[in-house]
């Protein structure tokens, strides 16, 4: 496998933090890298600064995707395209939280966590509809949040700039404001982004730990950073992803290993590449855009583990990853999906203003599709979140400003 695209170089980086450098593979992941003139401190520092410190329905089980015993580089085989009957109820509870697009991440009670921007403060929210504070901090203009596997911690982005904040202890680590597309190791005190640096040679993807400030550079990104997609695996398998383009209609996908190394390529269709975690971590969702669909979404369901990781099936619904969500051990997906006179370029990023959706789940064991609501007037829907129950579907109507909850039948 030659990586030409995104030439690395062993690094070591001798200065005040305490840097580790993880290891690097010249054989899988090509030329060698010139380097680094300085340390990712340049642009606004490289290591965290510790800011303050204070005192049902049928679905179940792991997936198990068919195997194709030849290679890992193969497609599976493409799920039925099973159609059922929808549902005609209406959302049983909606809560009036205006804002929680985006942020909403299930709970160990059965209920939902998010930020409610009415009360400039992170809440949850139980099955009843009953809202508490979670913490009695205040947060202004949040932009975006990223969880921890446990939901205790998150990495906060908002108008005083990138925190990492405990919800148990209340400590906040400040981030530096070059650091990028964060995603938590499944220790929960571990991340993963990119440090982008104004200079290409100081542009990195690396981790560091919250709990002793350490920092470890996996690999130079030169100006290649939009081919790698951070996204740490709950097993520990990847802590993401670098894509490659073939030609114009396909990419070369691999999993970046938690020591910077690639493994288990694979030949996908489309581009701008997403991808979804189950918290098992024994599978996840991609989708891309069809440059020959008008950039109409694809999406598929691939192994993230074990002996055949990377092969992949077809799902038979037209969405993006960042609009779908796991449950039921990873047997169940429902996503947002978007209707057909919305579809072109949909796929680029899934977030087009002004577009109707559905919510829609599938059973991965069976490819049995069912629509779990469809809105009474064309309405904005995102960010669906399975109960750990596997009872609801909580998702955010951005139409309404109202959180909804529909049960799962």
């Amino acid at each position: 496998m030659n990586w030409d695209e995104l030439p690395l170089k062993r690094i070591a980086i001798l200065s005040s933090l305490v840097i580790f450098i993880g290891a690097v593979s010249f054989a899988l992941w090509g030329l060698k890298f010139p380097a680094p003139s300085a340390t990712p401190s340049e642009d606004g520092g490289a290591q965290p600064r510790r800011v303050s410190t204070q005192g049902g329905g049928g679905f179940g089980g792991d997936t198990q995707l068919p195997a194709d015993t030849s290679t890992a580089t193969k497609p599976l085989a493409t799920a039925p395209n099973a159609q059922s009957e929808t549902p005609s109820a209406n959302p049983e509870n909606e809560i009036d939280l205006s804002s929680l697009t985006l942020f909403l991440a299930s709970d160990s009670r059965g209920g939902v966590i998010g930020f409610d921007p009415n009360r400039s403060a992170f809440v949850r929210v139980d099955p009843t509809g009953i809202v508490t504070n979670i913490s009695d901090d205040r947060f202004r203009d949040v932009k975006g949040v990223t969880w921890s596997l446990d939901r205790t911690m998150a990495v906060i982005e908002d108008a005083s700039g990138k925190t990492a904040y405990n919800f148990n202890t209340k400590e906040r680590v400040a981030l530096p404001t070059n650091w990028t597309e964060f995603s938590f190791a499944p220790d929960n005190h571990q991340i993963a982004f990119k440090n982008m640096g104004s200079n290409t040679n100081n542009q990195y993807l690396a981790t560091t730990n919250l709990s002793n400030g350490s920092i470890t550079l996996l690999t130079p990104l030169g100006d290649r950073a939009n081919r790698v997609h951070v996204d740490w695996s709950p097993s520990n398998s990847a802590v993401g992803f670098a894509t490659i383009p073939v030609d114009g209609t396909t990419q070369q996908l691999s999993f970046i290993n938690p020591d910077g190394t690639l493994a288990s390529s694979a030949t996908i269709e489309g581009a701008f590449f997403q991808s979804k975690w189950a918290d098992s971590g024994k599978i996840f969702a991609f989708s891309t855009a069809d440059p020959q669909q008008n950039f109409r979404p694809k999406l598929w369901v691939a192994l993230g583990d074990g002996e055949h990781r990377g092969a992949y099936q077809e799902i038979p619904l037209q969405t993006t990853a960042n609009q779908c969500s796991f449950g039921a051990g990873g047997r169940m997906m429902v996503c947002a999906v978007p209707n057909r006179a919305a579809l072109d370029g949909y796929g680029i990023d899934g977030e087009i203003t002004q577009t109707s959706h559905r919510i829609v789940g599938i059973d991965l064991a069976t490819g049995i599709t069912k629509t779990f609501y469809t809105p009474p007037d064309d309405a904005t829907l995102s960010n669906p979140v399975v109960s750990k129950d596997a009872k609801k579907v909580y998702f955010t109507n951005n139409t309404t400003g109202k959180l909804q909850v529909v049960p799962v039948q």
